[in-house]
């Protein structure tokens, strides 16, 4: 049996009637005081768009994929084609076939793998964004952020340059809303601002850029509405030290992230992955250094309850910061890269006025759970299972704990003179390979497991090791300002 022990204290539409040229001003639903009524009479003018028949523009109906193919020939005044594509689903009896030839040559808009164009497709906000970079041959000079988009989306490369070029901003509450579909308003706003700087917007509604800290979008001093409308209700919600209760996301584990929320408002924020962005120049990738020319010098200590607690600067700093306090965690085993972020209301932290959590079951609970969720959020990182917690495996690793805080020593072999591999065996727990971390003092559940990541002594080994299955205990020595001890034991079964 292999055993490692590290120790640490540590929806479509088509036109139905003729489109005839018009004037903006005589729609009869367009009117001087419309929200778009400039935009579209710049593009009626232009010739790029038009209105129906029956006087009217239509503003809140959407648009076609085949009409938006018509509007970018004739904004683009595109070429004839040289040689004709084949469409599954269109033919040369299609009214706009022409116009989506000369758009697919210019590739603009090309189709789906499947070899369709989908004509009647209605244009969501994404592919508009899309179309209009293609088109325009735009370049984003910055990330954007939104509480609903980031990296991972597939259009994000071509929603970035529409936004940072202010044509397209986003929506009021932060969100950009990708899948909405474009109306013939909207649509009048996007193109006469990629043909026209004038048109343009001088800000966006990005919850990042020029802003303050966000994580996954959400803020702060945000309620709690904005956070269950773009994330969901969440996995779990735990008590915490502090009051307030942590909202817990971790439907995938490398999207883990974790709030806490007072009053129905965002107090604090959490997380072991690149889901947070920061004001200045300071975002993912970044590391010690980074950290430290943004914000100066770190917090050397803490007060809590009029007595001074020093802080290990070696792989994290505490800075304060527009009256939030945040905490980097580094990677020391890779250049010292961020590798998680804790921010809370600097106020929120000063009301509590101790060091240690109190003793309660509510709280050694959360830490316990908080130790497995974020050890699998690590994990994720890392390109790692996730571990199951088992009950058998935690009442061993809660015993030792339970033993160490009682009698005040701190070592993998207990009184008796047993390794953890002979409780385990003593306990039942079937096993081919295990390993066993430990750590004592350390204020909260994220600094163990950043002790044990940053360990040159086999912690990291353990915690990022080919295991299947864990269990977690943890007791405070009432002794002595509750000081936790963890212990988190890692196993393969049979």
């Amino acid at each position: 049996m292999k055993k490692l022990i590290g120790i640490s204290m540590i929806g479509a539409i088509v036109f139905t009637s003729p489109l005839v040229e018009a004037e903006a001003s005589s729609f009869a639903d367009v009117t001087s005081t419309h929200w778009a009524y400039e935009e579209i009479n710049y593009i009626l003018e232009e010739g790029i768009i038009t209105g129906y028949s029956d006087g009217t523009f239509r503003p809140t109906e959407t648009i076609s994929r085949s009409q938006t193919a018509v509007m970018l020939d004739r904004a683009l005044d595109l070429d004839d084609v040289t040689e004709y594509r084949e469409y599954n689903d269109l033919d040369e009896s299609h009214q706009n076939y022409d116009a989506i030839q000369r758009v697919g040559e210019a590739g603009v808009m090309t189709g789906g793998s499947d070899g369709t164009f989908r004509p009647t497709e209605t244009l969501t906000r994404a592919q508009m964004s899309a179309v209009l970079t293609r088109a325009f041959e735009l370049e984003a000079d910055r990330s954007v952020e939104f509480k609903d988009l980031n990296e991972s989306h597939w259009a994000y490369e071509e929603i970035a340059p529409v936004v940072t070029n202010y044509i397209s901003t986003g929506k009021n509450d932060g969100t950009y809303s990708p899948s909405e579909h474009v109306s013939r308003a909207q649509f009048s706003i996007f193109m006469a601002r990629a043909l026209n700087e004038e048109f343009r917007s001088s800000s966006t509604n990005e919850t990042f850029y020029g802003g303050d800290w966000s994580f996954d979008g959400i803020s702060i001093g945000d309620p709690l509405e904005d956070v269950q409308r773009f994330h969901g209700d969440p996995e779990e919600i735990l008590d915490s030290e502090y009051g307030f209760r942590w909202y817990v996301y971790h439907d995938d584990w490398d999207q883990y992230i974790q709030y806490g929320i007072e009053d129905g408002i965002v107090v604090a924020a959490l997380t072991p992955q690149e889901r947070w962005r920061a004001s200045g120049e300071i975002s993912k990738g970044a590391n010690k250094t980074d950290v430290r020319e943004q914000y100066g010098s770190p917090e050397s200590i803490i007060v809590k309850d009029g007595m001074r607690y020093r802080i290990d600067n070696g792989h994290k700093d505490l800075f304060s910061v527009n009256d939030h306090l945040v905490t980097f965690y580094y990677d020391t085993h890779n250049d010292n890269e961020v590798s998680s972020v804790f921010i809370i209301d600097e106020a929120v932290e000063n009301a509590y006025d101790q060091y240690y959590p109190d003793a309660t079951g509510a709280i050694r609970s959360t830490y316990e759970t908080q130790i497995v969720y974020l050890a699998n959020a690590i994990r994720a990182s890392h390109d790692l299972d996730s571990l199951e917690r088992l009950d058998d495996a935690s009442e061993t690793a809660l015993n030792h704990s339970r033993d160490m805080a009682r009698h005040n020593y701190f070592s993998h072999t207990n009184r008796e003179g047993l390794s953890p591999f002979d409780r385990m065996d003593a306990d039942g727990v079937d096993y081919r390979s295990a390993a066993e971390n430990l750590a004592r003092g350390q204020v909260r559940p994220l600094d163990a497991i950043e002790g044990w990541l940053n360990s040159q002594n086999g912690h990291r080994e353990a915690l990022l090791g080919n295991y299947s299955h864990t269990g977690v205990g943890i007791a405070f020595d009432e002794s002595r300002n509750n000081r936790p001890y963890y212990t988190q034991l890692y196993y393969t079964l049979p």
